[in-house]
């Protein structure tokens, strides 16, 4: 059984504002301005690894962002097309029930 998660009244209230100031996004500018803006404060990232899959789980789409110098050959290594350490582990979690995956 996994454990319940409850968010604090300040995480709730970090939730909250990252969800409604995502509504207007519309480019990727915007979207990294939120990543390193609202969605920061609720969780904080140095690197942050954007997938998107299509209906057969190819792989359409991937996108590194990072608010630090990020050495080249481990933005390579986390995000790499073919077999970079996020697309493995987002497909393993796709043989998983649904449930997020992030590494800390």
């Amino acid at each position: 059984m996994e454990q319940l998660v409850i968010l604090s009244k300040l995480e709730q209230e970090y939730l909250l504002h990252a969800i409604e100031a995502a509504l207007p996004l519309q480019d990727a500018r915007q979207f990294f301005l939120w990543t390193q803006g609202p969605l920061q404060a609720l969780l904080p990232h140095q690197v942050m690894v954007c997938l998107q899959f299509g209906e057969q789980d190819e792989l359409r789409h991937v996108e590194c962002l990072h608010s630090t110098v990020l050495d080249v050959a481990l933005r390579e290594r986390l995000s790499h097309r073919d077999d970079g350490l996020a697309l493995r582990l987002a497909r393993h979690r796709r043989q998983l029930p649904r449930l997020p995956a992030w590494l800390c």
